[in-house]
């Protein structure tokens, strides 16, 4: 491959029996450099030697336009629009013997894919169907090869080189046999032999041999073209491995002396081929009669300087040269026409006359006709304009003196910067303009942009491009550097990103990586750019009360990093960045064995003061009637570039397993969420520190204590498996509360009898361990968090006997919704406040259901799927409003079937 950007070349051998093919495909990109050309050359040259392939065949988008293309016996030649590129691959493969096969344009009128060949057997068509939606600019093309497997022939073969032979050996080789003797002693066809044999002898011995090559140039290339063309390799080979500008400069001249040499000799050649055809008629005929012996049609038939590449242009050819025989009689002076004149009577006379039938209308509506690709075709003949220079009215001098040229009109169409320049300032009337703090090859992009409406942006020029698109005004090209820098966004580089936005004021660009920076913040702080961060900048990042933190801990570590890199100027610097972490958050173990040890802040007094306040937050909460003061680092970050989703469990109506959805009740979208590992009927579905995600239980055989985890954080998260618990249960309830996960109750996995025992987990230790035993043994009940308690709600303590009631938690209320009882299936709903210690009933529901499921979401209340009267799982969501004492309810939208587990989470939007 080219080590360029944007170039694409690829090529195959393919064995034919004793033959080869040599197979390529090519893309050059508009515009390429003449560097960029020559790679490609020089691979084509070096693959045909080094694979010896007996033919080629190399197709694909060479981006030149305008340009008619000509191939036959005497050498592949074009016409048309020639720039230093295109020439310089038509002498690279008209040297290489190659034919141009492809003649079919596109909707511009020109042949963009080419293909060249060695031979000019392969038939090239437009393909009568395409293999995927076919381009405008570059229609489908079918390309037919024939093959014959004949046997190898070498076309190489050795011979004497009688000039450099050793002739005075050779006399002296003769001197040494006695000849009177052989002729006396032997019969005259006996000395003959003796003779000739001494003749073979003397040639093997002293005359060198040399082995004949077939020529790879065309005929028409002087001995003076073949010497020059092997000097413009070794001086170009000689470039490539030294750089040096001097090495270029020769390899240039050579390259140019090749260039105006070729020209001359193909065209003497064609010149000295005319003319003896001309003198000697008898070479023509026998040419014509030779080729009767072959089936194949000349490709091109060339006449006075013009060719022809098709079958109707060659008869015209044809019919030319064998008319020069005779000569048709001469219109008189009399009965020339000199002019005509046509107005307005003379049509009128027309339209009046017998002579003249005019179509009459049938009165049809006026038609507006648009060239959909007319625009795309004035750009590419503007740019070409461009490239050579033609009728350009502005220079454009950057800072390293590089000139880019164009056209004023065409600038200000496309800039309202150039616009105002050539319009309103000193520069309209100027035809040089210096473009100050612009880098030329920046500039030349950017132009080429305006000319063709494509840009390359790579990680090398996009810092240069994004401000000089800002500079210049091109909002599309500013808004594809944006959207490339955002996909470089990485937490070793989002910090320096986002202070490069901030400079060049790209609002679009800052705003994305500042979400960035607080979705990743913890692996942010773990980079080289977060350490070098200055005391104002991390007080402005760690303030942030929308940083995503799921553990405080880590956010008390990351403070304690960045002062340790430089701890000389940073120590005193601690106290007040202390303040930003939100220390009552951290675990009372946390808190004991890290915080109050840590010696750069144990005699810290104001610090202390924020140690207290944690203390104090954990005492609160292990005693609810004492009363602290609440300050926000009591409170959680809300994180940003989060949205609240519903994970839902559920087995489809269609599909007999569990699946996993992302709902989002907001909008009533569903998304594929990831699949969880085994058939969860009746798992417990809890979650932690707003990220880690835990299905526990719930697989009936042999998988009622397997446990698995889903970290939201992650890009692209998996369900992995963690502790078991240490009781088999079904039918249990689980609950968070203090960053633990309680199992409680359930049946036995073994003996299927009820339990009243409970165990919690710790994610910090990753364990689980027993605790106190409920008072009654109880499965499939109600479970509550509230006022740092754990409900577990019997069916006998409701106001009304119920089983498969659904239980949420809203506003520090209990709601135990819907169910059954003897009478039937129940849409009525009760609630329960701790402080009055009754159950209290508020409005129906619109629908009878048990075993819904239920969860809180922006103050509502959702119950959502269940069980009707029939039996028939719902496939609707009921929403209560707390405020007004209503129920709302709307149907779903994916129609999942039997819905199991919910619960709502702030999931990760990935950028």
């Amino acid at each position: 491959m080219l080590n360029y950007l944007n170039v694409e070349q690829v090529f195959a051998i393919l064995s034919l029996g004793s033959s080869s093919l040599l197979i390529g495909s090519t893309y050059l990109p508009p515009s390429s450099s003449l560097s960029v050309i020559e790679s490609h050359l020089s691979t084509v040259e070096n693959l045909i030697t080094t694979l010896k392939a007996t033919s080629t065949i190399i197709f694909g988008d060479y981006n030149l336009p305008g340009i008619t293309w000509s191939s036959g016996n005497l050498g592949l030649s074009a016409t048309g629009v020639l720039s230093p590129s295109s020439s310089l691959i038509i002498d690279s493969f008209s040297f290489l013997n190659f034919f141009q096969l492809n003649y079919t344009r596109n909707c511009s009128g020109n042949i963009l894919d080419l293909v060249f060949s060695s031979s000019n057997n392969p038939s090239v068509l437009k393909a009568p169907a395409a293999l995927i939606n076919p381009d405008p600019y570059h229609p489908p093309l079918l390309i037919k090869l024939s093959h014959v497997n004949k046997p190898s022939i070498d076309v190489t073969h050795s011979y004497y080189d009688f000039k450099a032979g050793d002739f005075e050996s050779i006399s002296n080789f003769f001197n040494s046999f006695n000849w009177d003797a052989t002729f006396s002693n032997y019969s005259i066809n006996d000395a003959a032999t003796v003779f000739n044999d001494a003749i073979l002898n003397s040639i093997k011995k002293f005359v060198p041999k040399k082995i004949f090559r077939t020529s790879k140039f065309p005929r028409w290339v002087s001995p003076s073209l073949k010497t020059l063309i092997k000097k413009k390799k070794y001086a170009h080979k000689l470039f490539k491995q030294t750089n040096r500008a001097s090495d270029y400069s020769a390899f240039s001249e050579l390259r140019a002396k090749c260039k105006h040499l070729s020209h001359s000799d193909y065209r003497s050649f064609i010149s000295d081929t005319e003319n003896y055809l001309s003198s000697n008629p008898s070479y023509f005929w026998k040419y014509t009669r030779d080729l009767k012996q072959h089936s194949l049609i000349p490709s091109s038939v060339h006449l006075s300087g013009v060719t022809a590449d098709n079958p109707l242009s060659s008869a015209n050819l044809f019919s030319k040269f064998f008319s020069s025989v005779f000569k048709p009689p001469l219109l008189s002076n009399s009965n020339s026409v000199r002019s005509i004149t046509i107005n307005m009577d003379t049509i009128t006379d027309m339209k009046n006359s017998d002579q003249i039938k005019v179509v009459k209308s049938n009165g049809s509506e006026p038609r507006n006709f648009k060239n959909g690709s007319h625009s795309v075709g004035v750009l590419h003949g503007l740019q070409s304009l461009r490239n050579y220079g033609v009728l350009c009215d502005i220079s454009l001098k950057t800072d390293d003196s590089s000139i880019v040229f164009g056209h004023k009109n065409v600038l200000m169409a496309a800039s309202p910067y150039f616009h105002a320049m050539f319009r309103n300032f000193d520069e309209s009337n100027k035809n040089l303009v210096n473009i100050r703090d612009l880098d030329s090859t920046v500039l030349e992009l950017l132009v080429n942009y305006i000319y063709t409406g494509e840009i390359m942006i790579t990680e090398e020029n996009v810092q240069s491009l994004l401000p000089a698109a800002n500079l210049l005004q091109l909002d599309y090209v500013n808004g594809v550097c944006t959207e490339f820098m955002q996909t470089q966004l990485r937490p070793s580089n989002c910090l320096g990103i986002k202070a490069f936005a901030d400079l060049h004021n790209s609002m679009e660009l800052l705003s994305i990586s500042e979400v960035y920076i607080k979705q990743k913040f913890l692996y942010v702080a773990q980079c080289e750019e977060f350490l070098s961060l200055s005391y104002k900048e991390v007080i402005e990042l760690i303030s942030c009360s929308d940083l995503f933190v799921p553990y405080e801990e880590k956010m008390y570590e990351c403070i304690i990093n960045w002062v340790n890199h430089e701890l000389d100027s940073r120590t005193e610097l601690l106290p007040e960045l202390m303040e930003h972490v939100h220390l009552p958050l951290v675990s009372i173990e946390y808190l004991l064995k890290k915080v109050v040890e840590e010696p750069l802040i144990k005699n810290s007094i104001k610090f202390k003061d924020y140690l207290f306040e944690a203390l104090h937050f954990h005492l609160h909460k292990l005693k609810p009637d004492i009363t602290i003061p609440q300050t926000f680092r009591c409170s959680s970050r809300q994180s940003a570039g989060f949205k609240k989703d519903v994970l839902v469990l559920y087995r489809s109506n269609t599909i007999n397993q569990i699946s996993t959805n992302w709902y989002d009740p907001t909008t009533d979208q569903w998304e594929i969420a990831p699949e969880m590992n085994g058939c969860r009927i009746s798992a417990g579905i809890a979650i932690l520190k707003d990220q880690f995600l835990f299905a526990v239980g719930g697989i009936e055989i042999g998988g009622s204590r397997f446990i698995e985890m889903l970290d939201l954080s992650l890009l692209s998260p998996i369900w992995v498996p963690t502790v078991d618990m240490l009781v088999g249960r079904t039918g249990f309830r689980v609950a968070v509360l203090n960053d633990y996960i309680y199992a409680v109750g359930g049946y036995d996995d073994g003996s299927k009898t009820y339990l009243n025992s409970a165990e919690v987990f710790n994610i910090n230790i990753q364990k689980w361990k027993m605790i106190f035993c409920m008072t009654s043994k109880r499965a499939c009940f109600g479970i509550a968090v509230l006022n740092n308690r754990l409900y577990a709600t019997a069916l006998t303590e409701m106001s009304e006997r119920r089983s498969g009631v659904s239980v949420g938690v809203l506003d520090n209320v209990i709601y135990a919704v819907g169910g059954q009882n003897r009478k039937g299936y129940l849409k009525s709903v009760v609630t329960y406040k701790p402080s009055d210690g009754a159950w209290t009933s508020v409005a129906d529901m619109h629908e009878y259901r048990a075993f819904a499921d239920v969860f809180a979401l922006n103050g509502l209340l959702y119950i959502i799927g269940g069980r009707n009267i029939e039996g028939n799982s719902l496939n609707s969501v009921e929403i209560y409003n707390p405020n007004t004492n209503t129920w709302s309810m709307k149907t779903l939208s994916s129609d999942v079937g039997r819905i199991y587990a919910t619960i709502a989470v702030n999931r990760p939007v990935q950028t």
